[in-house]
C-alpha cells in the first residue's frame, strides 16, 4: 500500500502512473514467473469524489491511470515567512533572529520596488490571507498573466493583486536586505509545520508564518 496526500495541492498538470520495476520470484509459490502481470487498484480522491482505476502491469511496464489539470488554491510549501527588520539584515541574520534554520541559496526576498526579474529566477507568490503559495516562475507568471517566454520582466509591488506578496530567490548568502522587507527561507516540511498557524505580528494588517503550531 502506498499513499500520496496533499493537504493543499498546487496548481498544475497531474499525471498518476504505475510502474512495475521488478517482479520478485520465489520457488514453490505462485510467484515463479518473472514476466507475470501484477494487478493493482488505484484510488484518487479529490473534491469529495473518489475515482478507482484497476490495472495490471508486467515487468518494466508503465501505465498512466489518471491525468488532469488542477487549478489549486496554492500550496502550503516548506517555507517560513519572516517579518521585516527595522534595519538592514541578511538571510542568515533574519533566520537567527526568528529561530529558523538557515541554508545557503534557499533565501527569498519580497519584491519591494520595481526591478528586472530574470526568467531563470525562482519565484513564489504568497496569498497573504490564506498563507499559501504559487510555486515556480512559470506558475507565478501564469497566475499573474505575465509573459511566459520573456527572458526578463520588469515588475514591482504595484503589479501584484491586492493581498499577494511576491518572493524572489537570491542565491547570494550575504545579500543585504533593506529595512521593512519580508524574507522567506525554504526549510524542511517538519520545521515549516512548527511555525504554523500564522499569527499577527506588530504589523497588524498582515499575518506571518512565524506562529507556533497549536
Amino acid at each position: 500500500v502506498e499513499n500520496i496526500f496533499w493537504a493543499s495541492a498546487p496548481s498544475g498538470k497531474y499525471i498518476f502512473r504505475v510502474t512495475n520495476y521488478n517482479c520478485h520470484t520465489r520457488e514453490n509459490t505462485v510467484f515463479v514467473d518473472p514476466n507475470r502481470s501484477v494487478p493493482y487498484r488505484l484510488f484518487l480522491t479529490r473534491n469529495g469524489k473518489q475515482d478507482v482505476f484497476d490495472g495490471s502491469v508486467k515487468h518494466k511496464e508503465v501505465q498512466v491511470c489518471f491525468e488532469f489539470e488542477l487549478e489549486g488554491e496554492g500550496a502550503l510549501g516548506s517555507f517560513v515567512v519572516m517579518p521585516p527588520s527595522d534595519t538592514k539584515t541578511t538571510f542568515k541574520q533574519a533566520c537567527e533572529d526568528n529561530h529558523v534554520t538557515y541554508s545557503k541559496g534557499n533565501g527569498y526576498y519580497a519584491l519591494a520596488r520595481k526591478e528586472n526579474i530574470s526568467k531563470n529566477k525562482v519565484m513564489l507568490l504568497q496569498d497573504i490571507e490564506k498563507d499559501t503559495f504559487t510555486i515556480g516562475a512559470e506558475a507565478v507568471r501564469k497566475k499573474l498573466d505575465w509573459p511566459l517566454n520573456a527572458k526578463q520582466i520588469r515588475k514591482g509591488p504595484k503589479d501584484l493583486p491586492e493581498g499577494y506578496r511576491l518572493f524572489v530567490q537570491s542565491t547570494s548568502h550575504n545579500r543585504l536586505i533593506p529595512p521593512g522587507t519580508h524574507t522567506l527561507m525554504k526549510v524542511s516540511i517538519q520545521e515549516a509545520l512548527k511555525h504554523r498557524p500564522a499569527h499577527t505580528t506588530r504589523f497588524t494588517e498582515e499575518t506571518h508564518t512565524m506562529g507556533q503550531q497549536q
